[in-house]
């Protein structure tokens, strides 16, 4: 399993082969909190 936390996602990121599963994890991670009830983009904006 992949979490989002700074270690597995920088282990990812250095590590996997698959440039698929790095770009999806990547993603993942430039996009949290950024929908749904945990959209921080009003918050950003003030």
């Amino acid at each position: 399993m992949i979490t989002l936390d700074a270690p597995s996602f920088i282990f990812v990121l250095q590590h996997a082969r698959k440039r698929a599963l790095r770009e999806e994890v990547y993603c993942a991670y430039i996009t949290r909190a950024s929908s749904g009830n945990l959209d921080n983009i009003p918050i950003i904006n003030q």
